[in-house]
């Protein structure tokens, strides 16, 4: 990912329902290379299935929610959520997001140069 390239340290953690049908493995080999090298880990793990407190949890949370709960769990302290999925956000956590429309994705106007602001730190 170009917007990427000039940043080695930003990696990429997937939050997508793709992960819990597919498994991480198999939804991470989707992904174009450039992308596919950056991904640690995702927000749901398989482990997860085997403990109904945890899927009961997950089924009731809101995509902020559980991306908070992993970046708690993972101790993140600068990262970005890019995601379509807005509702819950509270305005001050606002500066962890970067919305951008479930049909576009990052090829939507303004979301890349977001993106490469973000990750320069500027």
């Amino acid at each position: 990912m170009r917007a990427l390239a000039d940043q080695p340290q930003v990696s990429i953690v997937l939050s997508t329902s793709w992960v819990r049908q597919f498994g991480f493995h198999r939804t991470r080999g989707y992904l174009p290379e450039a992308i596919r090298d950056r991904v640690i880990s995702a927000t749901w793990h398989s482990t997860m299935a085997r403990n109904s407190a945890d899927q009961s949890w997950w089924d009731g949370a809101s995509r902020y929610e559980q991306i908070c709960r992993h970046a708690a769990r993972a101790r993140l302290s600068g990262w970005l959520a890019i995601d379509d999925d807005t509702a819950g956000w509270p305005v001050e956590a606002r500066h962890h997001l970067l919305p951008c429309d479930g049909r576009f994705g990052l090829s939507q106007q303004g979301c890349i140069d977001s993106l490469r602001v973000w990750a320069s730190g500027e």
